[in-house]
């Protein structure tokens, strides 16, 4: 009885450091036609980020906390570029790395990404693949909001890590 008291009293007061049951990013994709951006904002848990960087290489990068490495921008912005790729028209697109706040329940950093001088795009390609490599029910929510407004999902997982959202 007194163990149970305990374990119990240790998930209350454990806070946002113990992990989640369910592993899903989120990522708004939306074309801003008057200033022909592409305006990308990424939600992702920040100790599966830890996770995935930590097998990169690059551990006690405290992330989210005063203590965060210096490089921690640095090696989030090459993890991103490597598993949230976009291709317009069959052209690769780099994006520009804005930067990264924490959000409110501290559990999460909002990724903040943009693309300049993009023409009206008519096929997107995106491929998410972040943490993949970790979680076998990894879930990667993409939401497009293209020209006119016109809308589009993904949700990619193992199986699926890419898909093309054709505007007209």
């Amino acid at each position: 009885m007194f163990l149970s008291f305990l374990s119990s009293l240790f998930l209350l007061v454990s806070g946002p450091a113990v992990a989640h049951d369910f592993h899903i990013s989120r990522t708004k994709v939306e074309y801003v036609q008057p200033r022909q951006e592409l305006q990308l904002t990424l939600h992702v848990f920040i100790d599966d980020l830890e996770e995935g960087l930590r097998r990169q290489g690059h551990d006690a990068l405290h992330l989210g906390t005063e203590r965060e490495a210096a490089e921690a921008d640095r090696y989030i912005q090459a993890y991103v570029q490597q598993n949230l790729q976009l291709s317009l028209e069959g052209v690769r697109i780099q994006y520009q790395w804005l930067g990264k706040e924490v959000s409110e329940d501290l559990s999460a950093f909002y990724v903040y990404l943009l693309v300049e001088e993009v023409p009206t795009p008519h096929r997107l390609l995106v491929r998410n693949s972040l943490l993949m490599e970790i979680y076998d029910d990894q879930q990667n929510i993409v939401q497009l909001i293209g020209p006119d407004d016109q809308r589009g999902n993904f949700i990619f997982h193992r199986g699926y890590r890419e898909d093309t959202a054709v505007f007209e």
